[in-house]
């Protein structure tokens, strides 16, 4: 898989199994290209610019350390590290 077109979308699953469809969009007044995950709720997030051309591995690394990242800002204080 290469993510090559605008209209492209796919379906990646991050590394704890969480399913994303993915696609690039033009967001805001200035139409910034950026990548929009939408999870199998329909909740809808927009993720990082889109820098270009993609392979599938590389897609995936960054689906998966954006996901990470939004995890760790709305993880309760305390639970990490937490015993």
């Amino acid at each position: 898989m290469m993510m090559d077109h605008l209209q492209d979308s796919y379906i990646l699953t991050t590394d704890d199994r969480k399913l994303f469809l993915c696609s690039v969009e033009p967001i805001g007044r200035e139409a910034q290209l950026r990548w929009v995950f939408v999870d199998r709720n329909k909740v809808r997030y927009v993720g990082p610019v889109w820098t270009g051309v993609l392979l599938e591995a590389q897609v995936r690394a960054l689906v998966n350390g954006w996901w990470h990242h939004i995890k760790m800002l709305v993880q309760p204080m305390g639970a990490a590290g937490a015993e």
